[in-house]
């Protein structure tokens, strides 16, 4: 986030950055945007990579549950149904956190658990990584089919789906 700031022109120490992170990044991003008058969008495009959570489940219910996971930390936006936005396979809650973060849709990793959020993520023009249930049958293909979270990292480090 230092650099993104510098790049923005703005020299920030990491001891004003740092404890605003331990909110979320999404928190210290907004705060250090109002206090420099720079446009949020801004600052988030020149931070670069996101980890952007869209649920089904309500806000707080998920945050506790990537709090007990440890994950919280690691969240830069969330996005969910008391949001007020409608449930998957809409991909309302998609699309907004593209147009919240303008990432390229192509260029996202949706990693998702349900054949709905596959459609809703097609949808907003995303590509899917389904991490499946052994024996499952399933009606919809993503671009990638995980067995597990470990096996996600062998789809950072390629460019075609398995």
């Amino acid at each position: 986030m230092q650099d993104a700031l510098a790049s923005l022109g703005h020299a920030v120490g990491l001891a004003e950055i740092i404890p605003l992170t331990r909110v979320t990044l999404g928190h210290a991003l907004q705060m250090l945007a109002a206090r420099l008058c720079v446009e949020e969008d801004a600052l988030w495009r020149a931070h670069g990579a996101l980890n952007l959570v869209v649920t089904h489940r309500d806000r707080e219910g998920a945050i506790a549950r990537l709090q007990a996971a440890g994950l919280w930390p690691l969240v830069d936006d969330l996005i969910g149904v008391s949001d007020g936005y409608p449930r998957k396979p809409d991909p309302a809650m998609f699309l907004v956190a593209l147009r919240h973060h303008a990432p390229k849709p192509a260029a996202c990793l949706t990693v998702v658990d349900r054949e709905l959020d596959v459609r809703a993520a097609h949808a907003a023009g995303m590509p899917a990584d389904l991490l499946i249930t052994p024996d499952a049958e399933l009606a919809v293909k993503a671009e990638f089919m995980l067995p597990d979270l470990p096996a996600l990292l062998g789809v950072l480090n390629t460019d075609s789906p398995t």
